[in-house]
């Protein structure tokens, strides 16, 4: 079951025995039953008398209501018969005209309702005026720009004259429907949009003669048997600071599908660089091993590896110094570094890594610098005018 409506007495009970239930279905299926004894279902509502909650039309700007947002009862206050600080005002979304359907209610009233559900482990999801909860049955053809809906119990009821308009009815007889009725007929009559057909339910063993209700009326009334409106109700009454508080896990089931997705996105993620992690790993171990093959093979004599790379490294530089291979940091591969960049030394000078040039002439300082460079080296100068005292050393890593 999808939403299920609850009936509270009123005046309210201190303590909640029994609870009066329905539910959209042909025929409407009800109950009356504890309130631990309810049927299951994804959505609990409260339907709230017609003569508790009071449905109006206000037209306001949408400036205007961004203003007036957290005092709408102020907007309302020519209408209430009480102080706006002691009335809960909530909206409906806007008609295409930009007006809004808007109920009223009695704080202090709806606050002692929601308490009494709270009691008994009841947490509605909302709660919408009486009238906005029924329909007309789909063989009556209840168009609510047509034919309004009416249920009456022989003392009161209350009638629906649109998707979000209705009204508490409250008196009349067999003969005589209620005043606030009469005065609505007259009052659309009145706009020019006066309904054709009532469509009316009676309760409790009422009777109503149809035809001297539509002659008061100036309509058709028919009797009908109504329906719970299967779609969500248009107005919501627990607005504002009268909001359920959702728990997490309600709050998580409406992200479920996204929730899902994310973890498991996250969990692909996860796996995927623990996988490429252990790929590179065995890819490091394979590498290092064939290094170590490949020293081995190569340098036979070795006692110990540690580090493969490096170890080649430096046996190949003492190889190469055996051979009489020039190397970096000796004269002559200093020597030919500068490649003739600086001529007409007076003298030469080398040791410990460095070459000294005195009273060289040098044409170009900048690109024997870069060229020094490219090949490892720094040149430090000395002295200035046309003729230099060159330093040239490797450049420290």
């Amino acid at each position: 079951m999808k939403r299920l409506w609850l009936m509270l007495p009123d005046p309210l009970p201190d303590n909640l025995e029994r609870v009066a239930w329905f539910a959209a279905a042909q025929p409407v299926a009800r109950g009356d039953c504890p309130p631990a004894e309810l049927p299951r279902a994804r959505e609990l509502w409260l339907a709230l008398p017609a003569a508790r909650v009071p449905l109006t039309e206000l037209a306001l700007s949408p400036g205007a209501l961004r203003q007036v947002r957290g005092a709408l009862a102020y907007a309302l206050e020519d209408r209430l018969m009480l102080d706006p600080e002691d009335v809960h005002v909530a909206l409906a979304r806007p008609a295409p005209d930009g007006a809004h359907a808007a109920a009223s209610v009695e704080r202090d009233w709806l606050t002692r309702v929601l308490t009494l559900c709270q009691q008994h482990g009841l947490r509605p999801a909302g709660a919408a005026p009486e009238p906005l909860v029924w329909r007309a049955p789909d063989d009556a053809g209840g168009d609510l720009d047509t034919a309004w809906l009416a249920r009456w119990d022989g003392q009161a009821g209350f009638a629906r004259t649109g998707d979000t308009a209705g009204f508490a009815l409250d008196g009349g007889d067999r003969l005589t429907p209620p005043l606030a009725l009469r005065l609505a007929c007259d009052e659309a009559r009145r706009r020019g949009r006066a309904p054709v057909r009532l469509l009316l339910e009676t309760v409790a063993g009422a009777t109503v003669d149809t035809s001297a209700w539509g002659e008061a009326l100036q309509c058709k009334v028919q009797p009908t048997t109504l329906c719970v409106d299967p779609r969500a109700p248009a107005l919501n009454l627990l607005q504002g600071e009268f909001a359920p508080r959702r728990a997490l896990r309600q709050e998580l089931g409406r992200y479920r599908i996204a929730v899902t997705l994310a973890l498991v996105a996250l969990g692909v993620h996860v796996l995927g660089s623990i996988l490429d992690w252990a790929r590179l790993a065995w890819q490091e171990r394979m590498l290092r091993a064939e290094a170590r093959q490949v020293f081995l093979a190569s340098f036979p004599d070795a006692q110990a590896i540690v580090d493969p790379a490096l170890q080649m490294r430096r046996q190949l530089m003492a190889l190469r110094a055996e051979r009489g291979y020039v190397r970096p940091g000796d004269l002559l591969h200093a020597l030919d570094a500068l490649a003739g960049g600086a001529r007409d030394a007076t003298g030469l000078s080398y040791g410990d890594g460095r070459l000294v040039l005195r009273q060289a002439r040098v044409d170009d300082l900048p690109a024997l610098r870069a060229r020094v460079a490219q090949r490892g080296y720094r040149i430090d100068v000395q002295g200035g005018g046309e003729r230099l005292d060159l330093v040239v050393q490797l450049a420290r890593p």
